[in-house]
């Protein structure tokens, strides 16, 4: 028949080979969760942390210092709208001075034009002795008005020349002829200056025109260059800002995982370590049972136990069942062996 013990010894050596085959699975696991924690968390996933307070910094100075210049674009833009402004008001004022000048100017020239040909009419007259003639003409009483307004001219030579112009008696043709010369050398003059300053003042308003305009230009490109810049950077600042709440929030949520992955490394970590203690101590027990099912005294009790003697199978049947029993209850005591403090 077979040997009881034997077969006990059998399924305790299965048990013993399931229980290492298990510890072996249980460490290719362990050792696979351990790479993974080891490259992962403390590795990969900490970079990635690092990473994100790298680039929060940065975005955070970057965003401070777009802020600041925005800030002085906005005054700048404003101090170049003011400039724009003064150069074009400038200008306008400048413009409808020159037009009023000129139209001055033009207005005194065109009088100071007929009193001269006036005079000069006159004095060809005189000097051809056709003066009665010369009376009723419209440069006759032009010429009368003039005198009346000179300053210039002596109230004395202003009656004589007066009178010869009204047809009454005057001094000699020669006097008149003296007095109209010289009144005539005086406009001609005058006119000639008028002329000078009138070009002088349209030079003056041409150098000033092309300097405002030059002002002008400059200021409406720092404008439009500015104004370009400021939509730029206003639309750079808010991705800035999008970009600093989007990495705030995914650095938040690799700290929790990273926590809750520390968390569960090591307590993955003293798991293995209980469980291959206890299965350390259950391998022991089973390997203790073999040594005990294998020494003399229990083949002493195998064969005090064979068939022939009186109810021997159903002793042999029995110690079996009570070795088996003990062996299994010595495994269980080790299963159950409370866990060490770490």
């Amino acid at each position: 028949m077979t040997n009881p013990v034997r077969k006990v010894v059998t399924m305790l050596q299965a048990m013993q080979t399931k229980v290492i085959a298990e510890g072996t699975k249980e460490k290719e696991l362990h050792d696979k969760f351990v790479c993974y924690c080891n490259t992962y968390s403390n590795v990969q996933l900490r970079k990635e942390c690092a990473v994100a307070r790298a680039k929060i910094e940065e975005l955070t100075s970057a965003i401070e210092a777009s802020t600041g210049e925005l800030s002085q674009l906005h005054e700048d833009l404003k101090t170049h709208a003011s400039e724009e402004t003064a150069a074009k008001t400038a200008m306008s004022e400048a413009h409808a001075l020159r037009e009023k000048e000129a139209s001055t100017f033009s207005a005194a020239d065109a009088d100071s034009s007929k009193n001269i040909a006036a005079i000069k009419k006159a004095i060809a007259a005189i000097k051809k002795g056709i003066g009665m003639k010369f009376l009723q003409t419209n440069e006759a009483q032009d010429l009368q008005r003039l005198l009346i307004t000179r300053q210039d001219v002596s109230d004395d030579d202003k009656k004589d020349i007066i009178a010869f112009l009204s047809g009454k008696e005057s001094a000699p043709s020669e006097v008149i002829v003296g007095v109209l010369e010289n009144l005539l050398t005086t406009m001609s003059k005058n006119a000639v200056d008028a002329a000078a300053a009138e070009k002088a003042a349209v030079s003056e308003y041409e150098q000033l025109m092309g300097a405002k305009m030059k002002e002008l230009k400059a200021v409406q490109a720092a404008l439009e260059k500015k104004t370009a810049r400021e939509g730029e950077l206003s639309v750079k600042l808010v991705d800035m800002k999008n970009d600093l709440s989007d990495t705030k929030h995914a650095l938040e949520t690799s700290e929790k995982l990273l926590t809750d992955l520390d968390r569960t490394c090591d307590a993955k970590e003293a798991e293995y370590e209980y469980n291959k203690k206890l299965r350390s101590e259950e391998l022991a027990a089973i390997a203790d049972t073999i040594n005990i099912l294998n020494d003399d005294e229990a083949l002493e009790l195998f064969k005090k136990t064979l068939p022939g003697e009186s109810g021997s199978f159903l002793q042999v049947k029995a110690n079996a069942a009570m070795m088996r029993a003990r062996a299994l209850e010595t495994i269980e005591k080790a299963r159950k062996k409370p866990k060490s403090s770490h």
